[in-house]
């Protein structure tokens, strides 16, 4: 891992659908943030239990669903890219068709850093809440993704870790 600080310059989130041959479309961005928020201990979240003032307890409670937030200035048009991601292209189907009729698919997230190294997130089983575009010199869009099933990183080594196990 490089010593240098790292920023958000460049990245290429890729959608896939559940189809066996899966349907793809890219968007690149530029000039970016992204947060990845909701990570919780085993998938879930922790209710603390408290009484007369002291902590008497810590128990595992509901499921966490991790929320990735970009927003960035599109390198590319974004059509195709949210057509997909909300469930609008012919012939596809979400990657969670056996569970629900709710549209989801794959993402691969690629961020080139300023120091040459890449690093991809790649998230299954995503559902866009919101998709945002704001047209100007340049045009930006803004994502809020929920990732419903597993989330792993690869760095430049090629080194993958497990985020957040699947379904």
């Amino acid at each position: 891992m490089s010593a240098i600080p790292s920023t958000f310059v460049d990245c290429a989130l890729v959608a896939s659908d559940g189809t066996g041959t899966p349907v793809t479309a890219s968007l690149a961005l530029f000039n970016g943030e992204m947060s990845l928020s909701g990570i919780a201990q085993n998938g879930q979240q922790v209710t603390v239990i408290e009484s007369q003032g002291s902590v008497v307890g810590a128990r595992k409670g509901a499921r966490s669903i991790p929320t990735l937030t970009v927003g960035a200035h599109l390198s590319t048009p974004l059509d195709a890219f949210r057509k997909l991601i909300l469930g609008e292209t012919a012939s596809t189907t979400s990657t969670t068709s056996a569970i629900g009729d709710a549209f989801t698919v794959d993402l691969a997230l690629s961020l080139n850093l300023p120091d040459g190294e890449t690093r991809t997130v790649n998230l299954e089983d995503c559902l866009c809440v919101s998709c945002e575009l704001t047209i100007g010199d340049p045009s930006s869009v803004s994502l809020e993704i929920q990732c419903l099933g597993a989330i792993k990183m690869t760095d430049a080594s090629g080194s993958t870790t497990t985020i957040r196990a699947g379904l």
